[in-house]
């Protein structure tokens, strides 16, 4: 409790600090689901997918409030993250480590820092990804009132043999559902939801307003 009233509180030193009490949690008076069917990938897809149906079905016989979004506005967010011009902040902070020790560096890791220096990603360019950015987390919080989403933690997973045929791919897909979280300021919660199949564990995350985080 004394760490998690530390993480909420308020930070005379850190500019971005923001206080954020926990309040007494609620149940949710509504679950949200995503439209149609969300995307399975790797080996297990077809486990994945059948474990994540069996979870929507517990969901639904527990008698709560349904109600289904498109969280194509998430995987949009989630895009900003690699592929936009958010990812020239972590340039601006690792820049001068990577410079001055050259090979030092997970090479994949390394290879998405030095995307944040492409000439394409102008300030105009960061303007226009951040003004996008508050129109999706808008929206998303009009959503999250009072509400929880749940997704898969994950729509698949891997061998090692195909994470090292594709570094950055493999692990794009994985963070699929969450990579949004931190960009839309959300709160999450990852939990267990049986078997995808034998040594083969599923879960699935809830998402809340931070200000709902108790509900969760």
């Amino acid at each position: 409790a004394a760490v998690d009233a530390a993480a909420r509180g308020w930070c005379a030193d850190d500019p971005y600090s923001a206080d954020r009490p926990l309040h007494r949690g609620e149940q949710p008076k509504t679950w949200l689901l995503p439209q149609g069917r969300p995307e399975f990938f790797g080996p297990f897809a077809a486990e994945y997918e059948a474990a994540w149906n069996r979870a929507k079905e517990t969901i639904a016989r527990s008698g709560v409030r349904v109600q289904q979004v498109d969280v194509s506005l998430l995987q949009e967010a989630a895009a900003l993250l690699y592929e936009g011009p958010l990812v020239a902040e972590r340039w601006s902070a690792l820049a001068g480590f990577i410079e001055a020790h050259p090979g030092s560096t997970f090479p994949v890791t390394e290879t998405i820092l030095r995307s944040g220096a492409k000439a394409e990603h102008t300030a105009a360019a960061l303007f226009r990804a951040q003004h996008r950015l508050a129109e999706i987390r808008r929206a998303v919080r009009s959503w999250l009132r009072q509400a929880v989403l749940v997704l898969p933690t994950c729509g698949g997973t891997w061998t090692r043999e195909q994470v090292g045929a594709d570094l950055i791919g493999t692990n794009s897909k994985m963070g699929l559902y969450t990579n949004h979280c931190n960009l839309l300021d959300l709160s999450a919660l990852a939990v267990p939801a049986g078997q995808a199949g034998p040594e083969l564990p599923f879960g699935v995350t809830l998402f809340a307003l931070p200000e709902e985080e108790a509900n969760l």
